[in-house]
């Protein structure tokens, strides 16, 4: 018999809070998706923000790393100091 885990994203550890920067995404961001491909944490996400199609940021996980600003071919995120 097999038996299924479930995955219950309630009970994932918050890992945010290990960051000492955040990663802050501005008007600019054209929803193009290079942060999501490149997001080693799977914290980055499209959606309408401020109604607009652009990237945004689970801070509960993200670790601040700032991967997602170096990559960003329009430089529309900015990784500020906590």
């Amino acid at each position: 018999m097999k038996q299924i885990i479930k995955n219950d994203k309630k009970k994932y550890p918050r890992t945010g809070d290990w960051k000492s920067k955040l990663p802050i995404v501005s008007d600019k961001c054209t929803a193009c998706g290079t942060c999501i491909r490149h997001c080693p944490e799977a914290t980055m996400f499209m959606g309408k923000i401020g109604g607009k199609k652009r990237a945004g940021v689970k801070y509960d996980f993200c670790k601040g790393c700032g991967i997602c600003a170096e990559v960003c071919p329009v430089k529309a995120i900015e990784m500020k100091e906590l």
